[in-house]
């Protein structure tokens, strides 16, 4: 039994070194190699039979090492039997003798011992159990029938054998207590050893301590040094930007070659340059005595001019030209309040007339005569008529100067956006009065500089009075900036909602055209169009301006009228006297979630002379705005309930929350992510229109943290971001997160340009075979990405642009006397002209050519 378990504990220790998984048993070593023999079977006995019981991989490695057999069935039997013997015994209390009981336990002790050990290891588990119960029940029998349990150390062939002679037959007391004194002396010496080596191990332990605690202090020292590390390190775009600098590095070596030979040629073309200066200078010297020659001459007719009674002929003129008005009006009146008002004031004025006439005595009898008398008779018909008069030849007499009326006329010039969808910019001019209506961005230009309106320098040649921006989108306001940095005495005018709107606008223009010019530096330095400084300018020159309310800039009048479309969205109706224009900007005749429809005020812009209407969807014919929200609502219900994600790539502003506010009516318990610039202009959604849109379950992503996570983490529901055509913005790496998805769904829901992703994944959803492969393009801040597609991709139109049938109605409506398309593609233009004009009899112009009225 002995070496059954000193067995158990060895093999136990060469487990102990073995990784807890790949140790061959379930036992978990919990002793001590240093223990001695002596101290593992007094102390430790009943523990290692309790690890052979419980672990029948243990028991078949100590009966391989030990060569020990299994027990046959009359040995298990007795077992079984002795157990159940000695349960009764210690429940019964019938009084039997003391020698009776010892006798009956003497007995147990020699028949159980010498199955003990074969039992400790039987493979059964059910005899490995009864084996450790008998060990158990034998702890329990005096210490002098119990030697055989004492250790076998450097005698443990003797003690054997004293063990096997106390087993087969009686021994004497006297060598039984020789026995224990050597046992005992021998537990006394390993435990004096123990405590030697527990002493030493404590001193190792101290030590590792003290340099645990060291390294510790290095670990956190060192830990700093690499956060510094990191810090200092470049990153990536630094790297490359390093790179950068070291090809520029070398292209201005080869330029500075460049400049030097320059430079000489430069020296030949200004000794050139000086001569014809020398020639031009003696020219102006000449024009310059001919211009103080004609300034002399213009002295003397003012003097001839400014005297009284060259200025009170030229009042006495006015007077009697509304003395005349006056009184041809008085003829058709009926005697009533009117007619009596009149003809106090003609009274009036022809009672001032007689004293001015009676005060400035002249001496030359014809001026006299002319105040008296007035102008000649059919000359001051109205007010109008005093600017047919010229500089008369008489001495002393004054006559206002004339006016060119077709300087007063209004004229009309399309300098982007004509023939393009983006970059909308026209200019309207009457009486020396210049402004501008919108000046937006092209969407899909290959750099800032190329982004501004073909012909916006007709603009930027001249003085510009104001800038009037119809609505926020960056196609029609995007420009405003850089324009104002040239035209600093410029205003804007807008309405209040696109005033509050146009920051943030302008602010992400900004950054991104600043992020294109980074990726640009690499092929030589590429500024963007405007900076933080023109923001901030652009926001101090506007003026807002309500609807209806009208608002004078030099020979201009303004008004606007709600035009739909978005939050803020405005037409124009500008006014030179009897002529007037109407500019519809983006317009939508139906109702939406967010903004009504469009408001077309009869009186303010019906029956204009020109129209200049937006033809963006010109060419076709929206499906029924409710039946399209309700597939594309039950689209997004079936992708959703089947633990599906949605990214719906929107525009920033107004297409984004009009999705919102659909999906928090229709489907309120699906959750929505509003993302990118969505989110601040939701936010002034909110605030502007007082509308509720980050409620329920619509979420705003607030941070790069925040959507790292949940891209992660987010599984079911829909995403709203920007930009609407993947060019850029945050739907570009949730495209690249969701595409790859089969259970997932990408939706289009607004117009795509030609060379944008967005219509490019458009064609890879009709192309001719579905299940075939199919990847996609998206522009990164690294570079160009290439991601595969496998989630669904569908089209549903939500455009907020009025369609054929819708701008057919608005200018019927408008009856116009022509009319002039912008803001669409030419040859869909060419022919609505012609539909116009062939069905409708609308007078139609080029939008390529100025108009004049």
């Amino acid at each position: 039994m002995n070496r059954v378990l000193l067995a158990t504990a060895v093999i136990l220790n060469e487990w102990r070194s073995m990784h807890p998984a790949r140790r061959p048993g379930a036992a978990r070593s919990w002793l001590v190699p240093s223990w001695p023999s002596g101290l593992l079977l007094s102390c430790h006995g009943g523990r290692l039979a309790a690890e052979l019981a419980g672990d029948h991989i243990l028991r078949a490695h100590v009966r391989a090492r030990l060569g020990v057999a299994a027990l046959s069935r009359v040995d298990v039997d007795a077992l079984d039997a002795q157990v159940r013997g000695m349960d009764l015994r210690e429940g019964s209390g019938d009084g039997k003798g003391a020698a009776e009981s010892a006798e009956a336990q003497q007995v147990d002790v020699n028949v159980t011992r010498a199955l003990i050990a074969g039992a400790l290891v039987d493979p059964a588990d059910t005899t490995a159990a009864m084996g450790a119960r008998l060990l158990g029940l034998l702890a329990e029998i005096p210490d002098s029938d119990l030697v055989q349990s004492l250790p076998l150390d450097h005698a443990g062939a003797a003690a054997q054998g004293a063990g096997r002679q106390r087993i087969d037959g009686p021994s004497s007391g006297q060598q039984d207590q020789s026995g224990l004194r050597q046992d005992v002396a021998q537990l006394r010496r390993q435990a004096r050893i123990s405590a030697a080596e527990l002493r030493r191990t404590q001193t190792e332990l101290t030590k590792a301590q003290a340099l645990a605690d060291t390294l510790r202090g290095d670990v956190k020292r060192l830990t700093a040094e690499r956060d510094v590390a990191r810090a200092a390190a470049p990153s990536r775009r630094q790297r490359q930007q390093l790179k950068d600098a070291a090809r520029l590095a070398a292209d201005l070596k080869k330029a500075r070659k460049q400049v030097s030979q320059l430079l000489h040629e430069r020296e030949t073309v200004s000794r050139r340059h000086e001569e014809e200066t020398r020639a031009l200078r003696n020219a102006v010297a000449k024009a310059e005595t001919k211009r103080d020659q004609a300034v002399d001459a213009r002295h003397r007719l003012e003097e001839r001019l400014g005297d009284l009674p060259g200025r009170a002929h030229y009042l006495q003129n006015l007077l009697k030209g509304r003395i005349a008005h006056l009184e041809a009006n008085l003829a058709g009146l009926p005697p009533n309040r009117t007619r009596s008002r009149m003809e106090r004031e003609i009274s009036q004025l022809c009672g001032l007339s007689e004293h001015i006439a009676r005060v400035l005595q002249t001496t030359d009898p014809q001026l006299q005569a002319e105040l008296v008398a007035g102008p000649p008779a059919g000359g001051m018909a109205d007010s109008s008529s005093n600017e047919d008069h010229g500089i008369g030849s008489g001495v002393g007499v004054y006559r206002p100067a004339a006016h060119a009326s077709t300087d007063r006329g209004l004229r009309v010039e399309i300098l982007g956006g004509g023939n393009e969808i983006g970059g909308s910019a026209v200019l309207v001019e009457a009486g020396g009065t210049r402004i501008l209506v919108d000046a937006g961005v092209r969407p899909n230009a290959d750099s800032p500089r190329s982004a501004a309106p073909p012909l916006i320098a007709k603009a930027i040649e001249g003085r510009l009075d104001a800038v009037v921006v119809t609505h926020g989108h960056n196609d029609h306001a995007g420009f405003v900036p850089k324009l104002l940095d040239d035209q600093r005495q410029a205003v804007t005018i807008c309405t209040p909602a696109t005033a509050a709107l146009l920051p943030t606008m302008w602010a992400d223009a900004r950054r991104v055209m600043a992020q294109q010019a980074d990726d640009a530096a690499a092929y030589g330095w590429l500024a963007p169009l405007y900076g933080e400084a023109e923001v901030e300018a652009a926001e101090k020159s506007m003026r807002p301006l309500t609807y209806g309310r009208s608002r004078t800039v030099g020979a201009l009048t303004i008004q606007l009228f709600d035009a739909g479309h978005i939050l803020g969205a405005a037409g124009v109706v500008i006014r030179a006297g009897d002529e007037r224009v109407v500019i519809t900007g983006d317009i939508f005749n139906l109702p939406q979630l967010s903004v009504g429809a469009a408001q077309l005020p009869p009186k303010l812009a019906r029956g204009a002379d020109l129209l200049v209407i937006e033809s963006t969807y010109c060419h076709s014919r929206h499906r029924d705005r409710a039946g399209q929200i309700q597939d594309f609502v039950g689209a997004i219900a079936e992708v959703v309930g089947r633990g599906g994600r949605v990214l719906i790539p929107a525009f920033g502003l107004g297409r984004a929350q009009e999705v919102a506010l659909m999906m928090r009516e229709q489907l309120p318990d699906v959750r929505v992510l509003v993302d990118g610039l969505a989110r601040p202009i939701s936010e002034i959604y909110e605030r502007e229109a007082n509308l509720s849109i980050f409620t329920g379950r619509v979420q705003r992503v607030s941070n790069s943290r925040h959507r790292s996570r949940l891209m992660r983490s987010f599984h079911s529901g829909v995403v709203i971001t920007t930009s609407g055509m993947l060019s850029g913005g945050f739907a570009v790496p949730w495209a690249q997160e969701i595409l790859p998805d089969p259970h997932s769904a990408l939706f289009v829901c607004g117009y795509q340009d030609e060379e944008s992703p967005g219509r490019a994944l458009q064609r890879l959803a009709t192309r001719d075979d579905p299940a075939a492969p199919a990847t996609l393009t998206l522009p990164t801040e690294t570079g160009l990405t290439t991601v595969s597609v496998a989630a669904r991709v569908e089209t549903y139109s939500l455009s907020a642009h009025a369609d054929r049938d819708g701008l057919s109605e608005i200018i019927s409506e408008l009856a116009p006397a022509q009319t002039m398309l912008v803001h669409g593609l030419g040859r869909e233009q060419k022919e609505f002209r012609e539909t116009l004009e062939r069905a409708r009899g609308q007078r139609t112009v080029r939008n390529d050519r100025p108009w004049s009225g």
